[in-house]
């Protein structure tokens, strides 16, 4: 059976970084800030989570409620330094959703 990501989490520095390793995630080691402070997504796979299918980010205040009433979870870290930026995910198993899977293209610079 294949192992798909099931949770997604964002460092914004080296103590989260620590934190999320010690939890078992791993760091996609491409920074989502390139020039200023490092912010790194993080992924986890469990066999018993259904997968992530869906990734989705809001900029404004209107686009939470929506996210929030289509089922998405929000990973309570804002991207951004200059507004407010997050990062969203669904998860689901139905024959309409593709399971979000590591790419070995993540690993190439």
């Amino acid at each position: 059976m294949a192992s798909y990501i099931t949770d997604i989490a964002v460092s914004l520095n080296q103590a989260e970084e620590q934190n999320l390793q010690a939890r078992g995630f791993k760091k996609i080691n491409v920074s989502l800030n390139p020039g200023g402070n490092p912010v790194h997504i993080w992924y986890k796979k469990n066999p018993e989570a259904d997968p992530i299918t869906r990734i989705q980010v809001s900029f404004e205040d209107g686009m939470c409620d929506g996210l929030i009433n289509a089922g998405y979870t929000k990973v309570n870290r804002n991207l951004s330094t200059g507004g407010e930026v997050f990062l969203w995910y669904f998860s689901s198993s139905t024959e309409f959703d593709t399971n979000i899977v590591r790419s070995r293209c993540l690993h190439q610079h």
